[in-house]
């Protein structure tokens, strides 16, 4: 059996995970047999508690360093990003394969250390928004590698949480920032950002064309992307309906063929840009993005 460990009981993904590994599906299958959620940690214990009791997981641990030769994988869960680096730098010294939800972490510097770390290691990464595994989004990141030429534009609409006790912006940021970069790629040159009563709005300059990106703070489910092509517009709400599905899928995907879907600095890349569009707003002026 593949023992997985959550830390983070305090997320509804965490909850989903363990749903989703722990429990037989509308088959009565388990989605992957040889896969369990086995141990569960983090800052809440009444949630990795309840989640524990509910989905058969075999043991709840108050310091996540105790799960460390309990588990052969983690997932990061916990919803303040500040803790990632911490959380998962223990088990990547120990070469363990890493789901690490969004944000990856709430500092650039940091997240760089993340993947040195993980690279001297040998140690698997995976994680971010598992709304880039959207159908709508795949579909406008086919149609633009397709027809680059064509793109005039484009618009996407994602909630935020601009005053949130989970370091704030950086709770939902990382949805409109991952699906840009799917879709339109990473080759921004720069950025203005506005904050507007924690309306959040982001001009991506590419080469060529620019890509809006609007923040609704508190705006709860606002998921929508819009291709601006030269022959016609596509807007569609972003769905999330079998996305952590997938998420699940490809974390298993990655350790059983050692192979990582995406490289370390592109799943860093996102925090990056963040960073970005948090110093445009602050300072209220464009701001020129590096090659990454």
């Amino acid at each position: 059996m593949f023992r997985l460990g959550v830390i983070g009981g305090e997320c509804s993904h965490a909850e989903y995970f363990a749903y989703y590994f722990n429990k037989k599906n509308d088959k009565g299958e388990y989605n992957f047999p040889n896969y369990r959620v086995t141990a569960i940690s983090g800052h809440y214990k009444k949630e990795n508690q309840i989640i524990a009791e509910q989905f058969n997981v075999d043991k709840v641990y108050d310091n996540p360093l105790d799960m460390l030769d309990k588990v052969d994988a983690i997932m990061i869960t916990a919803r303040d990003g500040k803790y990632h680096f911490d959380f998962v730098k223990p088990f990547l010294e120990r070469g363990i394969p890493a789901f690490i939800d969004k944000p990856i972490t709430t500092d650039y510097e940091q997240a760089k250390e993340l993947i040195k770390i993980a690279k001297a290691n040998d140690a698997l990464l995976c994680g971010g928004t598992n709304l880039k595994y959207s159908k709508h989004v795949l579909d406008c990141a086919k149609i633009v590698k397709e027809n680059r030429k064509s793109v005039f534009g484009g618009q996407i609409v994602t909630p935020i949480l601009f005053n949130c006790e989970w370091s704030g912006f950086w709770f939902y940021a990382s949805h409109l920032v991952e699906m840009c970069i799917l879709v339109f790629g990473k080759q921004i040159k720069s950025l203005y950002a506005s904050n507007n009563n924690g309306n959040v709005t982001v001009v991506f300059d590419y080469d060529g064309f620019s890509v809006v990106g609007q923040y609704a703070n508190e705006c709860v489910n606002c998921y929508q992307m819009t291709l601006i092509l030269a022959d016609k517009n596509i807007t569609n709400p972003v769905d999330d309906g079998v996305c952590i599905d997938v998420g699940c899928q490809k974390f298993v995907e990655m350790i059983e063929s050692k192979k990582m879907e995406e490289s370390y600095e592109d799943l860093i890349y996102p925090v990056y840009i963040i960073e970005k569009i948090i110093e445009s707003y602050t300072r209220e002026e464009k701001v020129f993005v590096e090659s990454k």
